[in-house]
């Protein structure tokens, strides 16, 4: 299974379990980053669910296209009303002349790109923000009404227009880009006018502790490190993980920060160590960051009383009865990946 189908059978879950609240909700959010601004995923969500809006982040360079002007139809004229209009814009800050590479030629091509801040917005919002470092910006916020992404593979998309918002950082005293690319996010579904500039902007950035968690739950804690064919053992690990996670959590305020000499002049690990030195309260100390509390979680474990944790004699299990006979594990189909450049070079040879 991939991530795609992966992540409709949990939401699919989530919304038909009578226990929770979310079949039932007027309006639902769910954020997902860009590999999850495909046809294939919301069209099959929007359809589903009325009332989830899907709030998804756009790759840089992304096609996008307005709706098609309804025109009156002449009497005797066949066909259909176009659904999208002729011109292609993309998802960058300006509009740019861009070189390709054929692959079976290998000659340049030039293509121009007509930038999406060319099209007149329906609404722009700049607010005003200070970072964690102390730096003063203001964010951006550009709106489009009603755009489109095309169908794929089956997956229809000419009924369902969505929001796209661009967000540009910029220094509050020089005035200059802080990023050179903007963020582009599209909000989607039946209620996505419900959704404006700032809501937007905050309801996607919200979800980045989730990176941060994920990262460090891989690298520290070996959230993927276990290797098991049983499903039910690997949700037993994940719920270690998160435990422990937990754990490093709740004693950040209690554990010492260990740093190393270089990371001493760090300007927030200054305001922790100036904040320890004064005395101050744990709510005016700022929260260690999770890696820096397990650097420092060894030293206050050594404080417990280890007879909790101490081996305790137990007596052999009896084991299997005679005649018990495990069911096989079925075979499952071995799946090769392969270079599809040659594996394109090779049928072309043989033809």
């Amino acid at each position: 299974s991939d991530a795609i189908t992966t992540a409709l059978a949990q939401i699919s879950c989530l919304m038909t379990d009578e226990a929770l609240p979310f079949g039932n909700a007027k309006q639902i959010t769910s954020t997902a980053d860009s590999g999850y601004f495909t046809p294939r995923y919301l069209s099959q969500l929007i359809e589903k669910y009325g009332n989830v809006i899907p709030i998804c982040r756009s790759r840089h360079g992304s096609k996008v296209w307005q709706k098609a002007e309804v025109l009156p139809r002449i009497e005797g004229q066949k066909g259909t009303n176009s659904v999208y209009a002729k011109k292609t814009h993309y998802l960058i800050a300006h509009s740019d002349v861009k070189k390709y590479t054929d692959n079976k030629t290998n000659k340049e091509i030039l293509k121009s790109r007509e930038s999406v801040y060319d099209i007149p917005p329906t609404q722009t919002l700049d607010y005003e923000s200070v970072t964690s470092r102390g730096r003063s910006i203001i964010v951006r916020i550009t709106r489009w009404d009603n755009m489109m992404i095309r169908s794929k593979k089956g997956n229809n998309m000419k009924d369902k227009p969505f929001n796209l918002f661009g967000s540009q950082v910029i220094d509050a005293q020089t005035g200059e880009l802080v990023f050179q690319k903007p963020m582009f996010i599209g909000v989607f579904g039946q209620l996505k006018d419900n959704i404006d500039n700032l809501q937007a902007h905050q309801a996607y950035r919200n979800r980045y502790d989730i990176e941060g968690h994920n990262r460090f739950s891989s690298q520290q804690l070996l959230l993927n490190g276990f290797q098991t064919p049983n499903v039910s053992n690997l949700d037993n690990w994940s719920l270690v993980v998160a435990m422990a996670y937990w754990l490093l959590f709740v004693a950040a305020d209690e554990v010492d920060l260990v740093l190393k000499p270089w990371e001493r002049n760090l300007p927030k690990n200054k305001a922790i160590l100036n904040a320890q030195k004064e005395g101050k309260t744990e709510k005016t100390i700022p929260k260690k960051s999770i890696a820096q509390t397990k650097k420092g979680a060894f030293l206050l474990f050594l404080t417990f009383d280890r007879k909790a944790f101490s081996p305790k004699s137990v007596k052999n299990g009896k084991g299997r009865k005679v005649g018990t006979k495990i069911a096989q594990r079925p075979n499952q189909k071995v799946v090769k990946k392969q270079n599809k450049s040659n594996f394109a070079n090779k049928t072309q040879n043989n033809e």
